[in-house]
Formats: C-alpha cells, sequence, structure tokens
C-alpha cells in the first residue's frame, strides 16, 4: 500500500510528495558519479541503438495489425530527431550529464516511507540501462505519471526538477527520451501479450496498455506548439501562485527571476544574499543578467517544442520587447498575463512571505516601492496581446479556461 502507484491510485499521492521527489531525485543526481565523456555508456550512439531496439522487437510482433504504421511512423521520427539533435546528444555526455541513475524510476519502483518518497530496485544488473542521461530519468517519471492521467503531477515533477538542478538544457532530449521511454513500456506489454497460455481477459487488457502507450509516444513526437507567455506584474501580486495550474493544464515549462537571478550568484533558492536594495545580487547589471539567462534559457524551451511562461514583474517595456523578438524569431505565439492586486493585499503578502521565509524571492516593501515609481505601463500593442489576471481570487484550474481558449487561437487551435 505504501508504493507510489497504490498511493496515487487511493488519492495520496500529490503535490507535496511529487515536490518532495524531484527534491531527491535532483539530490541523487547531482551526487552520482558522471561517466567519462569520450566513454561508450551514454554515448550517442548507444542512446540512439537503444532506441531502435524498441522498433526491432515490436515490429515483428505488429505486423499487420493496425499499430504497425504507427511503429514505423514513430521509427522514422526517432531517427530525425536524433540527427536533429545528436549535437545535444553529444554535448550532454560531455558535459557530465552522463550519470549513473536509478535506471528504472517509476511509480511501481518508489516507496512511501514515514511520509518521504524513496526511490528502490535499481538496475544493479546492467549498465547500459543505469548509466544514462538524467533527463531520460526524469523523463521516465514524467511519463509513468502522464500515463496514470497526472498530467498536473508530471508537469510539476518536471518543473520541480528543473529549478533544483537548473538543466533546462537538457529540454533538448527530453522529448526524445519521452518518446523512448513510453516505447519501452509499450514494448513489455505487446512482448507480455504474445506469452501463451493467456486469459483472454490479460492478453486484452495487455493490449490495450500497449496501445496506449504508442498513442502516448506519438503524442509526444507531435507536440501542440510552443508558445511564449510573460507572467507581468508587481512583486507579491502572486504570479508564481497563480500559474501553477497554468502550468500543470498547458504541460508547460516555467523560468522563474527569482531563482535564476540567486542561481547566476550561485546561492540556494532560499539562501538570503545579504545585499542591500540595488546590492550585489538586485543591482542594474544584475537584474540586466538575470533576464538575458531568462531569455537565454526561454529559447532553448521554445527550441525543443514546449509552451513557456516566463516568471518575472517586467515592469519596463524593453524586458518586454526582448521576449516578443524571441517569441517571433521562433514562430511561436506571445502572450503577457497582466496580474494586477490592490496594493495593500500585495504588501500584506510581501509582509507574510518575508516572514515565512519560504520564497526564493527577497523583494521587501522597498523594492515594491521603487517597483511602483519605476514600472512602464503596457503599450496599445502590448496591450492586444495581454490576459488581465486579478490576482486577489482563488487560485484554480478552472480560472484559467477562457485564458487557454485564447491561447488555442492565437496557436490556431494547436494548443
Amino acid at each position: 500500500e505504501a508504493l507510489a502507484s497504490a498511493r496515487l491510485a487511493s488519492g495520496s499521492f500529490g503535490a507535496a510528495e511529487i515536490d518532495a521527489l524531484a527534491a531527491r531525485v535532483a539530490e541523487f543526481h547531482a551526487a552520482a558519479p558522471a561517466a567519462r565523456p569520450d566513454g561508450r555508456l551514454g554515448a550517442p550512439g548507444a542512446v540512439l541503438a537503444s532506441a531502435l531496439q524498441n522498433f526491432e522487437q515490436m515490429l515483428p510482433l505488429a505486423r499487420k495489425s493496425p499499430e504497425d504504421s504507427a511503429l514505423h511512423a514513430l521509427r522514422r521520427w526517432t531517427e530525425r530527431e536524433f540527427a536533429a539533435r545528436q549535437a545535444a546528444f553529444e554535448a550532454r555526455q560531455r558535459n557530465g550529464f552522463v550519470r549513473e541513475c536509478h535506471g528504472d524510476l517509476h511509480l511501481g519502483n518508489i516507496v512511501v516511507l514515514d511520509g518521504r518518497p524513496v526511490p528502490f530496485d535499481c538496475l544493479e544488473f546492467n549498465e547500459e540501462l543505469r548509466w544514462i542521461d538524467v533527463m531520460s530519468e526524469v523523463a521516465f517519471v514524467t511519463m509513468d505519471l502522464e500515463d496514470r492521467g497526472r498530467n498536473d503531477l508530471a508537469w510539476r515533477f518536471l518543473n520541480r526538477y528543473l529549478e533544483a538542478t537548473g538543466d533546462y538544457a537538457g529540454l533538448g532530449v527530453l522529448r526524445f527520451h519521452l518518446v523512448y521511454r513510453a516505447l519501452v513500456r509499450a514494448k513489455v506489454h505487446l512482448m507480455r501479450s504474445r506469452q501463451p497460455r493467456l486469459r483472454r481477459a490479460e492478453k486484452y487488457r495487455l493490449g490495450q496498455a500497449f496501445r496506449g502507450y504508442l498513442q502516448l509516444a506519438g503524442r509526444y513526437a507531435a507536440p501542440a506548439g510552443a508558445v511564449l507567455i510573460l507572467a507581468h506584474g508587481l512583486s507579491g501580486c502572486g504570479k508564481t501562485t497563480a500559474t501553477q495550474p497554468l502550468v500543470e493544464q498547458l504541460g508547460a515549462v516555467r523560468l522563474r527571476s527569482d531563482l535564476e537571478r540567486k542561481r547566476l550568484h550561485g546561492l540556494a533558492p532560499l539562501a538570503a544574499s545579504g545585499s542591500e536594495l540595488a546590492g550585489r545580487i538586485y543591482s542594474a547589471e544584475a537584474t540586466a543578467a538575470t533576464y538575458r539567462r531568462l531569455g537565454m534559457l526561454a529559447q532553448v524551451a521554445l527550441d525543443a517544442g514546449f509552451p513557456v511562461i516566463v516568471d518575472a514583474t517586467f515592469l519596463k517595456r524593453a524586458e518586454r520587447e526582448s521576449f516578443r523578438a524571441i517569441a517571433e524569431r521562433s514562430g511561436a505565439p506571445f502572450l503577457i498575463l497582466d496580474f494586477h492586486a490592490p496594493l495593500e493585499i500585495v504588501r500584506a503578502r510581501i509582509v507574510e512571505r518575508l516572514a515565512r521565509a519560504d520564497d526564493a524571492s527577497e523583494a521587501d516593501l522597498a523594492v515594491l516601492e521603487r517597483q511602483l515609481a519605476a514600472r512602464e505601463p503596457l503599450t496599445p500593442a502590448e496591450m492586444a496581446a495581454a490576459f488581465a489576471v486579478d490576482a486577489t481570487g482563488p487560485v484554480s484550474h478552472n480560472r484559467w479556461r477562457p485564458f487557454i481558449e485564447r491561447l488555442r487561437r492565437s496557436a490556431g487551435g494547436r494548443a
């Protein structure tokens, strides 16, 4: 009953457990040994060979079935995607992201002990399956949660992991690994369904699972399309809290200025910088560097085909325009979430947040006053791309339905 898979089914494995799991996996990966940059373990050729082996084993079993054409299409996609991302795979190995991982990290191999998710049963017996890109491991958890109908937890896990590690470069190979992981599970179920002396009901169940994983792989290989969304507004107006349900609904990557500002200066998310208002990490130069980093990461995520939400104040017109230019270069729709709330609520939130000391933001009331004095209103052109968000209301998935409908129209129905 303590398995994460059982806890998820019973409704007792949720956001808190996902956050703890993401932190645990991030810590494990950070401490795990890295493979040799020029070694065979995790080398790009080995990655492609493992992916193609899925098709070599499935295609003979699926011949003349309705799924045969889907498998052939996914094989062609796998070869194209690898060719397009080969330089990224090479960089991943060269830069130490191939590590001695768990290798089989799905919810059936995670148990909740004393309230903490603990992975177990790693692949000690097979070094090829264990020495992998950390993103392949992250993809397995993400895919398993989506297969179980919990897209919200899947994208929460991915974003929490990325926030903890800063490994946004891994997004370039993530989609390949998502497809690979779904196809591994498809293969296992297809092979089991062909075993002799199976009861009809079990054979049917295995066949349905095979088709479900195949369809999931197909969705990963044909994403809805990238979009760039700015979460704009004063500190304390609720951008991070309010956009969490949107991240989960869209399957989006969220970039937070508070986290990336501290990462640039080698600080942990909750570490106190000790800076004065215009000091080291909050100087104009540091702020400009933070926006440059956010822009670079947004470009990486867009290039990988993911929706992107950038959570920053964006009080200056030049800051907003630089991101509009990124969207235009990427051919992605560009939208602005314009957050607003009464100033008394914003001030109260800032005071409460500082007292809790549980958030990366160190913005205080003095910072807020500077923002109020320096902010530049949205231009008429920006207003045309803006969606007003009343930040005083409750946070829920339903509140984002009108925005998602607008986004679908902006993306031509693809989102």
